[in-house]
């Protein structure tokens, strides 16, 4: 019976051994490099980059950015350039040696993606894709337009008037978009004789 317990607790240690041997982490603070590029692997220039929500960086021609001085551990990277995705990521920062390399898509790639959820009735995924590229994209009326399509698809008739709204100062269309707001009153309505019944 010792006997067995003693080849149990020789393989726990070397199990517990080779884990630690082969672990690639650090403790304290190091720089940490990172690299984004586009969907056909090409380098992206001007990238804003955050660590934690403090600005950390800006991505240089080759698309590489350095923050110095990060601690290990858990971290939330977040990039932003107008005109293209916004991304949040959060990372395990345990290698000093590595490089995060981030890919990001076009705005209108994104807005494909959309498209593709809305078509598939994934509206909540749509919205959440939308939500994040808002932050930067706030007065992009693609944006407020996909926004209203999707709270239409979900019922959510009063916030798809609201997007409308939203737009209509700055379209050049208002007459379709008065037309668009009566269509919505107007099902709005139906919507509240029907539960009515």
């Amino acid at each position: 019976m010792k006997s067995k317990i003693q080849i149990v607790f020789a393989g726990i240690i070397i199990a517990i051994m080779a884990s630690c041997a082969t672990s690639k982490g650090f403790r304290g603070k190091a720089d940490l490099h990172g690299m984004v590029c586009n969907i056909e692997n090409l380098p992206m220039e001007g990238y804003s980059i955050s660590i934690g929500g403090k600005k950390c960086a800006m991505t240089n021609s080759n698309g590489l950015f350095i923050i110095p001085n990060i601690g290990s551990g858990k971290i939330i990277i977040k990039g932003e350039k107008e005109g293209w995705e916004t991304f949040e990521i959060n990372e395990n920062f345990v290698d000093k040696n590595e490089l995060f390399c981030i890919q990001v898509r076009s705005f209108d790639q994104i807005l494909e993606q959309v498209e593709n959820e809305i078509d598939n009735k994934n509206y909540f995924e749509a919205k959440k894709i939308l939500e994040l590229q808002e932050k930067e994209n706030r007065n992009n009326k693609k944006i407020v337009i996909y926004k209203a399509v999707i709270a239409y698809k979900m019922n959510e008739l009063d916030e798809s008037i609201y997007c409308i709204k939203k737009i209509k100062n700055n379209c050049e269309s208002k007459e379709k978009i008065e037309k668009t707001l009566e269509i919505l009153k107007k099902k709005k309505k139906e919507m509240k004789d029907e539960a009515k019944k």
